[in-house]
């Protein structure tokens, strides 16, 4: 799919990056949402859903309040299989204005590939459109041909989504943004315009 041609480019990127701001992030078709990738031959944008879609796309923080400020994979993995994390706030609209301004959306979470059909149901349960097939990319256990990790096959969460992202590139498509709440969903290259979204809870390196 081809995306709508980039104007200029700086002036219609979202220049704040403040949670209070998202809705500022609609203009222009340079547009983009963390933990999600869109793409297009001639322009890309790039939505990663950062950990698992959390806290880019999906709001953890009850999760977090019913955990005391801690975390446990079962419990968390029972809000997962209930779709229980409700959307960010204005990311459902701004993927939808995204995907209907003709640009492809592909998401990265570090969800391991076993909760796939959880993190679908979590994503659509939330009010996102379900991800059109070969756009959602969950963390293998073995890394595939594209992914060089140092320490294979153990691979970081920059290497993971930063090599991630530059197999999307090798698709054709050119990436405009990545948004994400943490610094690893940005680093690594291939992300174009770098939007950290703010997220106070934890720190993913």
């Amino acid at each position: 799919m081809t995306g709508p041609p980039p104007s200029s480019p700086r002036s219609s990127l979202p220049s704040n990056r403040d949670a209070a701001n998202y809705h500022s992030c609609k203009a222009g078709p340079w547009l983009l949402v963390k933990g999600v990738y869109v793409a297009g031959q001639d322009c890309l944008d790039v939505f990663q859903v950062g950990q698992a879609g959390d806290d880019t796309l999906l709001n953890t923080y009850d999760y977090t309040l019913a955990e005391q400020f801690g975390y446990s994979s079962a419990t968390n993995q029972v809000w997962i299989d209930d779709a229980a994390f409700p959307a960010v706030f204005y990311m459902p609209q701004l993927v939808s204005f995204a995907a209907g301004h003709g640009y492809s959306i592909f998401y990265i979470t570090g969800r391991p590939q076993s909760q796939t059909a959880a993190t679908i149901k979590d994503l659509t349960s939330a009010g996102y459109s379900a991800p059109v097939a070969g756009h959602l990319f969950l963390k293998p256990t073995t890394p595939p041909s594209y992914l060089h990790c140092a320490a294979a096959p153990t691979c970081t969460t920059t290497e993971y989504k930063s090599g991630t992202r530059k197999y999307i590139s090798s698709l054709g498509y050119t990436i405009i943004a990545d948004f994400g709440d943490q610094y690893s969903d940005l680093l690594g290259g291939d992300a174009g315009h770098q939007v950290k979204l703010p997220n106070p809870m934890y720190y993913i390196p």
